[in-house]
């Protein structure tokens, strides 16, 4: 019996064993690049919703900086263009027509002495005459829409109380930004 029996048992055991070895082959080349697939299908599906979602934050980046770089645009166009102070009685006759045209009575306009910075001059232009509060300021609001390079530094209407019914005197101090004086 322990022959038949230790005979029945190597059979069995090189069967059992060569099942196993076909198995593990089988795993081997079958079932295991199959799940390896799986593993790393998976993987690049994660990849892929990672690549979407950086390209869509990517968007509303390009999206936010287009919007700042138009509005930089926009304000280079609407930048201040500096004149040359050469046309200085030009822009002082200008500006006494826009006064004229809001209702005052221009009598004295005169440019200062200019003042030179590094990136732009400045003409003091002072103007005085008649005419009341409403006028002058139309000509302000006018002044700003129209001349952007110029500023109302300070102005002054005054009237005499004891002179009913005479029109109040303005005295306006403007400041024209010009082109500074390069050395030559």
């Amino acid at each position: 019996m322990q022959t038949w029996l230790s005979t029945f048992f190597k059979v069995d055991m090189s069967g059992a064993i060569a099942s196993l070895v076909i198995l593990g082959a089988g795993y081997g080349v079958g079932f295991r690049p199959i799940f390896d697939a799986r593993s790393e299908r998976r993987a690049l599906h994660q990849h892929l919703e990672a690549s979407r979602q950086l390209a869509a934050q990517h968007r509303v980046d390009e999206q936010r900086i287009e919007t700042a770089l138009a509005d930089v645009r926009a304000r280079i166009s609407g930048a201040i263009h500096l004149s040359d102070r050469a046309q200085a009685n030009h822009t002082i006759s200008l500006i006494t027509e826009l006064a004229q045209n809001t209702g005052l009575i221009v009598e004295s306009s005169t440019a200062s002495e200019t003042i030179d910075n590094e990136l732009h001059a400045i003409v003091p232009i002072l103007l005085s005459g008649k005419g009341g509060f409403l006028a002058t300021t139309r000509f302000i609001h006018a002044l700003v829409e129209q001349y952007p390079d110029v500023n109302v530094r300070s102005f002054q209407i005054a009237t005499n109380p004891a002179a009913a019914g005479e029109t109040p005197e303005f005295h306006l101090e403007l400041a024209w930004y010009v082109l500074p004086e390069r050395d030559k």
